[in-house]
């Protein structure tokens, strides 16, 4: 009698990770969302005032370094950081002429002002340097980076 429990609970054990197998092999998406709004394909160039195309992957490199910065809510971190990326940055390119660099900062669906932030930077440095890309909702880090080549 105590075998023939056993076998039923391990069958019950069984046919409980097969059916939470197979709920997690129709519910989880395997693909990442890459879809952005109008909006995420673009940025905004303070000096034109108006949107502009964010470069893609497929077009020709124009700089030495891209800089990714993935920031969701910072808008009292952000300034340091940048004061000494662009500090660095500047003295490698006065060190190398050959050496350009862009900084592209990705506000990850912040509520707080860290596009305006980031955009301060902008007018200050320039957008050929500085560019800040907007997403509409967060995306997680991982998520804010891989959007940018997109």
């Amino acid at each position: 009698m105590d075998l023939f429990i056993l076998l039923w609970v391990l069958l019950a054990i069984g046919l409980s990770i097969a059916a939470l197998a197979l709920y997690l092999l129709f519910t989880v998406s395997r693909e990442p969302n890459l879809s952005r709004s109008q909006n995420e394909r673009t940025f905004i160039d303070p000096s034109a005032k108006e949107r502009q195309d964010f470069p893609s992957l497929e077009d020709s490199p124009t700089v030495s370094l891209s800089v990714i910065v993935p920031a969701y809510k910072e808008e009292d971190r952000l300034p340091v950081m940048m004061d000494e990326a662009l500090e660095y940055l500047d003295k490698r390119c006065k060190e190398d002429l050959g050496f350009q660099y862009e900084i592209i900062i990705v506000d990850d669906g912040s509520s707080d002002k860290t596009t305006e932030v980031g955009l301060s930077y902008v007018r200050k440095h320039g957008a050929n340097k500085i560019r800040v890309l907007t997403f509409d909702k967060n995306r997680g880090k991982g998520g804010a980076v891989r959007m940018v080549g997109c």
